[in-house]
């Protein structure tokens, strides 16, 4: 008797492997050996004692809502409730973050018609899940962005959706507003929007009036947030000035863009080495990075996948422009908000910024070269579950031999 086994859908994949690998790399790291992990874990922990607000810190993480904090927040509260020690409280808590991120990604792939496989790779990137099982809050900008940018590819181009609601559309300003209490520069991916076809609205007027509303409150929220804790940070150096920054980026703009060009060249090998994979926090001297040959073979995969996708979805041009152009503004949006942020005034390179902060706009830029017409044997359904697990194993085992 042949007896055939149904196959697992994308996002059943993904929780199976995102749940096994995530919950190793949560608990087989150490406490504190992730990227800013202590503060992080201090902003958590003063939550927990009722204290939303601080007084004046040069810890950056102070000025933060305290949206991407709220359920490992919840979890150190019933750890305490419960009597557990202080260890078992702490990854208590990393594991309901990672929790709140693989369900979050189930979500943003289920909703997507195209480029499933590209969010299921980049999700379970070795640097993605090493943040999102910890107490960082770059686990839960990651998850936000990516189930906007899924969400607005459902409403673009799912034909069962013939006229967008109003419910669709305050979904998305949910999230829009999400994005802004958690890391208000990832707003920009709102920009998105404008690929939804005209038809699917009531009027022309009517899709640009709900834009224009979503956006524009979503940047006030931002803004408001920006009040309420003004004046809470103490730039770590007298010489980092945001506002007399921000007068030489406006009075020197091709200095700058000179600047800008010049950061991104001489980081380029390290933004992608911290955009698929490093371990332990370079702070400390404890910055272990996947091989150059890993990362360089993840990201030549990624641009494969997303050249062979198979959905019958199809793409004009002005909507892989779009796209390209999102991706474009929030690139260098990350840069200019570093340089504003962690610089001296007039700096000759752009510090502070990693590869893992785009992570959460990269599907914006594989949009750009998404393709179903180059055939693709019908393999990726294996190809990248398989391509996943090995990465993901070299990953834990580069772990385990860092620290043990």
């Amino acid at each position: 008797m042949n007896i055939k086994y149904p196959a697992l859908k994308p996002e059943i994949l993904f929780l199976i492997i995102g749940l096994i690998f995530g919950v190793t790399i949560a608990l087989i790291n150490p406490m504190f050996q992730v990227p800013d992990e202590p503060t992080h874990y201090l902003k958590v922990i003063n939550l927990a004692q009722g204290h939303i607000f601080v007084e004046k810190s040069k810890v950056f993480v102070d000025m933060y809502s305290p949206i991407p904090y709220i359920v490992p927040t919840i979890a150190i509260l019933l750890g305490k409730l419960s009597g557990l020690s202080p260890a078992i409280i702490f990854y208590l808590g990393r594991l309901a973050n990672l929790f709140l991120y693989v369900s979050i990604i189930y979500f943003a792939i289920k909703y997507t018609p195209i480029l499933k496989w590209v969010i299921i790779l980049l999700a379970l990137m070795p640097m993605a899940l090493y943040e999102a099982g910890s107490f960082s809050s770059d686990g839960f900008n990651i998850a936000i962005s990516l189930l906007l940018i899924s969400f607005i590819l459902k409403l673009a181009f799912d034909d069962k959706i013939y006229k967008v609601n109003k419910n669709q559309l305050l979904f998305i300003f949910f999230l829009g507003a999400l994005l802004a209490l958690s890391k208000e520069i990832y707003i920009f991916v709102l920009l998105l929007f404008l690929i939804i076809p005209k038809h699917k609205f009531v009027s022309k007027k009517y899709k640009y009036t709900w834009f224009s509303i979503i956006f524009l409150f979503t940047i006030l929220i931002a803004l408001l947030w920006t009040l309420i804790v003004k004046g809470i940070y103490v730039p770590i150096s007298p010489q980092v000035y945001p506002q007399k920054q921000f007068i030489f980026i406006l009075t020197h703009f091709i200095t700058f863009t000179s600047i800008l060009i010049n950061t991104i060249i001489n980081n380029f090998v390290y933004y992608l080495t911290t955009f698929v994979g490093t371990f332990g926090w370079k702070d400390t001297g404890l910055d272990t990075p996947l091989s150059p040959i890993l990362v360089y073979i993840y990201i030549l995969f990624l641009f494969y996948i997303a050249l062979t996708d198979k959905s019958e979805v199809n793409m004009n041009l002005k909507q892989r422009i779009c796209s390209i152009m999102v991706f474009l503004i929030s690139f260098v949006s990350i840069f200019v908000l570093e340089y504003l942020t962690w610089n001296n005034v007039g700096n000759n390179l752009i510090d502070g910024v990693y590869g893992r902060y785009f992570i959460p706009i990269a599907p914006l830029l594989f949009l750009g070269v998404y393709s179903n017409r180059i055939p693709n044997f019908k393999v990726n359904k294996i190809l990248v579950p398989c391509f996943s697990i090995i990465i993901l194993i070299i990953s834990v085992f580069m772990i385990y031999h860092r620290f043990y």
